[in-house]
């Protein structure tokens, strides 16, 4: 039986709505490409 595990992450959404936070193009890509490389840890 395969397990998964799901994420809801908000942090580009969260994060964008602090004031003073601004997240650049590059940074954004990369949120989810870490969580990929972990998950597949």
């Amino acid at each position: 039986m395969q397990k998964t595990v799901r994420f809801l992450d908000t942090t580009l959404r969260d994060g964008e709505q602090t004031p003073g936070v601004s997240f650049h193009l590059h940074e954004k890509v990369e949120f989810p490409k870490r969580w990929r490389r972990w998950a597949s840890m």
